[in-house]
């Protein structure tokens, strides 16, 4: 297959591009920084497959500078690669578009793709429904789109575990305010392998949430990963002090929010997870 990934230099897109060069496909890179550089769109050769993961990191303290950039890197970004791919003579076969799991309402029920997605003024969700939205006009020209809602990706190379793995390596380690917020998430190499199964699976399309079976509370999340690595977890910054460290929209949507997904989709149509328990990610990503 011959693979166009836009964010490739990040957490996921590096992943892929070892996972599916290893698997000898051609695979090559595309930066949305510099929206001119869609022009090169038009000179290449034909495409199979193309994942648009670009977007400047959500982790960073939201000002309204940040926000503005966070979106547009997202939502304009997409916007223009959907009009260059429909430009193209040769369109790719299937168009995966990154999301968030973190868009659907509150509820001790997990969430399905069939769950609505609901705006209730957060920045996370409105992002998530706006990115969406810009690649509907991939099912008008008959290309197969795929949105994939990730969940906290735990990877020994960044992410979630990267950020608070030095304090627990310290003995500083803790859960966020009471530790009860829901927290989905997917180790990153069956994230890798899901989005390679979603390629091949012509009967997914539309939303795919990208999470492990098991949903864990904040508090079992760093229980967890402080018992992995032989660390205690004491610490339990309050809510107040989060949100003068954090800034209180990323304190209050990422950090204190639930995450509640279930993957049905992928169940569904057959794909197994290698860890399906937070332990067993863990174990394989810290040993």
């Amino acid at each position: 297959m011959k693979i166009l990934i836009t964010g490739i230099s990040g957490l996921v897109g590096s992943a892929l591009r070892e996972y599916f060069t290893s698997e000898g496909h051609e695979v090559r890179g595309l930066s949305l920084k510099d929206s001119s550089k869609l022009e090169t769109l038009k000179e290449l050769p034909p495409l199979d497959v193309i994942i648009n993961l670009s977007g400047e990191t959500i982790g960073q303290r939201w000002s309204e500078d940040a926000k503005k950039r966070i979106y547009e890197s997202r939502i304009i970004s997409t916007r223009l690669l959907v009009q260059k791919v429909l430009e193209l003579k040769n369109r790719p076969k299937v168009f995966l578009n990154a999301s968030s799991s973190g868009g659907y309402a509150k509820s001790q029920t997990p969430a399905t793709e069939d769950s609505k997605l609901i705006s209730n003024g957060e920045f996370l969700k409105r992002i998530i429904i706006d990115w969406e939205a810009e690649t509907l006009l991939l099912d008008q020209a008959g290309i197969r789109r795929v949105n994939l809602r990730f969940g906290h990706i735990l990877s020994d190379h960044g992410g979630l575990i990267g950020k608070v793995l030095p304090f627990f390596k310290l003995g500083l380690g803790g859960y966020q305010g009471s530790g009860k917020q829901l927290v989905s998430w997917v180790d990153i190499d069956d994230a890798v392998r899901a989005i390679d199964f979603c390629i091949h699976n012509e009967s997914i399309q539309g939303p795919v949430n990208i999470v492990a079976p098991e949903v864990v509370t904040n508090t079992h999340f760093y229980e967890a990963l402080g018992k992995t690595i032989h660390r205690p977890v004491w610490l339990s910054p309050p809510v107040w002090l989060l949100k003068f460290i954090l800034g209180r929209e990323f304190a209050q949507e990422i950090m204190l929010n639930d995450y509640n997904a279930f993957p049905k989709k992928l169940l569904d149509a057959g794909f197994e997870f290698k860890y399906n328990t937070l332990e067993q990610s863990f174990k394989h990503l810290l040993k």
